[in-house]
Parts: structure tokens; sequence; C-alpha cells
């Protein structure tokens, strides 16, 4: 299955925008530049389970070395590894 641009981003915000609101109650706005780590969005459990929810979404594997902040701080940093991963 291939994915363009606008389907990731919508994908991965439904994603991450899920995980956010049960984990904090935070139902705000996503910037795609915001920082989901540092900003206290994700802990290092949502983000266990945000990595398996991409994997599975868009039949992908993330190895643990790629489980890094400059690859899930961001939104946008999280639509670059995946679309790098697709390629």
């Amino acid at each position: 299955m291939s994915f363009n641009q606008t389907e990731i981003q919508t994908q991965v915000n439904q994603i991450l925008a899920s995980f956010i609101q049960k984990a904090t109650g935070w139902e705000g706005e996503l910037d795609p530049e915001m920082s989901l780590i540092n900003g206290g969005l994700i802990d290092s459990l949502s983000l266990v389970n945000v990595v398996v929810a991409l994997q599975q979404n868009f039949s992908i594997e993330i190895g643990i070395p790629e489980i890094t902040l400059e690859n899930f701080d961001t939104l946008n940093a999280i639509y670059q590894m995946i679309e790098n991963k697709l390629a």
C-alpha cells in the first residue's frame, strides 16, 4: 500500500492526537513543529505505543536505534521518517 504526503500527515496526526488525548486529556490543535516529547505531550510509554501504531498503520519496521528525539519530537520529524521508510 502506498501513501502520499497528505495521507501520511493525516494518519500520523490522528494516531498522535488519539494517544495524546488518552494520555493527557489534552485536546488542543497539534502544530507540526510543536515539541511532543520535550513539551510533555508524549512520555516514554506513549512513545512505544505510538511506534507500534505507526508500524501497523504504515506496514513499516521502526528499529530501536530509530526511536530518537530527532525522529519523534515533532510531527514534521515523524512525517519525514515515515516518508523515508516508505520511499
